[in-house]
């Protein structure tokens, strides 16, 4: 029974130090000029998580708009699409004109 609670007291803490261990922010709460954010996943840890609901606020409206723009990009592709094979056909059914 004794090894039991010892071996519950030593998981306890090695659960406690691996919390704390992850709540430690790895990346800076400002960036300095000329400073760009880290994208790399392993570069982030639990303790960013505030910083990363600020950069999701922050780039949000960019997002959205880019993705607005892919949207009217890919309607474009395939009008001119559709208009080149409405040519494509057209110049396959016409009689050729011989002179």
């Amino acid at each position: 029974m004794v090894s039991g609670v010892s071996q519950l007291r030593t998981n306890s803490s090695v659960i406690k130090n691996f919390a704390k261990e992850i709540a430690v922010a790895v990346q800076p709460k400002e960036l300095k000029e000329g400073e760009r954010v880290e994208y790399d996943d392993r570069k982030w840890s639990m303790g960013d998580l505030e910083r990363l609901k600020q950069l999701t606020k922050q780039l949000r409206p960019s997002v959205e708009a880019l993705h607005g723009e892919a949207v009217k990009q890919k309607r474009k592709t395939a009008e001119l699409q559709s208009q080149m094979l409405k040519g494509t056909l057209n110049l396959c059914l016409s009689p050729s004109i011989e002179s």
